[in-house]
């Protein structure tokens, strides 16, 4: 690599985080790997976020400061992603930080192993109670062996899809179209750069910490969310549809993520009656499309014993009957708030 070349470019998309960003901007100056730039990107915010990157960047000069209008998260990683021209690029969220070898053990084990993408899991980070506790990237019904080479990625569609702790290679997201004015669109570039890589590699050590408990981010969101993020959620689940490479081996295994997703927007949504039954009918339109792939995706569920597992052949059968699906769907609205008292 030449001198003045750097190797990664790490993406920080800013927005009303002046009391966090500073913390997060020098977990990246700190790293032990050095060959890095910092794209620090102002999405409109109103507040003083980018004028306290500015200060750090005098003494830095890896940190690039950008001021754009505001586009929403997607616009951030379209944007950044059409311009940096390093080999590899991780996202970190300004509210968060990286572990100081995070970049050093990504990026080793990508140019080690010749993989498209290499993972790791993350601490969750509670202020309130001053802890942390570490959260695996995958899920124990889904079993990745770490610091194995994955030439058959199907048990990457079922990790965590948010942007923490995962390498990506620059080229193989240059072609990915984000929609603007939504959040949750990290879900986009995590699905449609798995249809487009060969191989990929987990570790299973934290390498990022995210700020579970911070007012405004999605965890805050739990027990019930917004009108706006279900507006979101579809567009995102939409797009994703519509970039997915029908004639991929992970076609399936990602449908039935999106199968899952789009039902926990019925679950979940905390709105009125009135406007539950027009979200309603974009959950239906979406479950539409899944339909023609039906018989392959249902071989994706798994559950922890033989009578969770037939339960939720049963419950899936009755969401793709055109005769049932319909009152699941109000059953398991109804289900979710009996459970709850």
């Amino acid at each position: 690599m030449p001198k003045n070349e750097k190797a990664v470019s790490i993406i920080v998309p800013i927005y009303n985080v002046e009391q966090y960003v500073e913390k997060c901007i020098k977990s990246l100056i700190n790293q032990t790997f050095k060959d890095i730039e910092i794209w620090a990107i102002s999405d409109g915010s109103p507040d003083n976020s980018i004028e306290i990157v500015k200060k750090l960047a005098q003494k830095d000069h890896r940190i690039k400061c950008v001021e754009k209008e505001n586009g929403g998260y997607g616009s951030v990683l379209e944007y950044a992603i059409s311009k940096i021209e390093t080999p590899y690029f991780l996202i970190c969220d300004p509210d968060d930080w990286l572990e100081e070898d995070a970049i050093e053990k990504l990026y080793e084990n990508a140019e080690k192993n010749k993989v498209d993408l290499v993972v790791a899991d993350k601490y969750f980070i509670y202020q309130e109670q001053e802890n942390k506790k570490k959260l695996p990237v995958t899920w124990f019904l889904y079993p990745i062996e770490p610091n194995k080479v994955y030439d058959n990625l199907e048990l990457f569609s079922f990790i965590s899809v948010s942007p923490h702790s995962k390498l990506y290679k620059t080229n193989l997201a240059k072609k990915i179209k984000f929609p603007h004015h939504v959040n949750h669109t990290d879900t986009i570039l995590y699905f449609i750069y798995l249809i487009n890589s060969k191989n990929a590699l987990y570790l299973d050590i934290p390498l990022s910490n995210y700020l579970a408990d911070r007012p405004g981010n999605t965890m805050s969101e739990l027990n019930g969310l917004s009108q706006k993020t279900f507006h979101d959620m579809m567009i995102v689940l939409n797009s994703i549809y519509e970039q997915l490479d029908k004639n991929s081996y992970l076609y399936a295994p990602i449908c039935y993520m999106l199968y899952n997703l789009v039902l926990q927007q019925n679950m979940n949504t905390n709105i009125e009656k009135k406007q539950r039954k027009e979200n309603k009918k974009e959950i239906i339109t979406y479950l539409l499309k899944l339909k023609p792939e039906k018989k392959n995706i249902k071989n994706y569920i798994r559950a922890s014993s033989r009578l969770k597992k037939i339960v939720k052949n049963i419950i899936f059968e009755l969401y793709f009957c055109d005769f049932t699906r319909n009152l699941t769907l109000n059953f398991m609205i109804f289900l979710k708030k009996y459970w709850k008292k």
